[in-house]
């Protein structure tokens, strides 16, 4: 969801994985939406650490997670 569907959405940032193999993950940080350079930075990690490195795990090791 991008544009005016994210901002209607109060999306301060998104993730998109991979469609394929070899293909790169996106993460979009939305400029509106922050305040502050800290809520940024804030965006970057949910949106990095949060989706992202979700995808570093292992599906056994997710399960447990979640």
């Amino acid at each position: 969801m991008y544009g005016d569907v994210a901002l209607c959405l109060n999306f301060a940032g998104s993730f998109e994985p991979p469609k394929k193999l070899g293909d790169k993950a996106v993460i979009s940080i939305y400029a509106k939406p922050h305040g502050s350079h800290g809520g940024v930075e804030s965006t970057i990690r949910h949106e990095l650490f949060g989706h992202y490195g979700l995808t570093t795990y292992p599906v056994e090791s997710k399960r447990k997670l979640l």
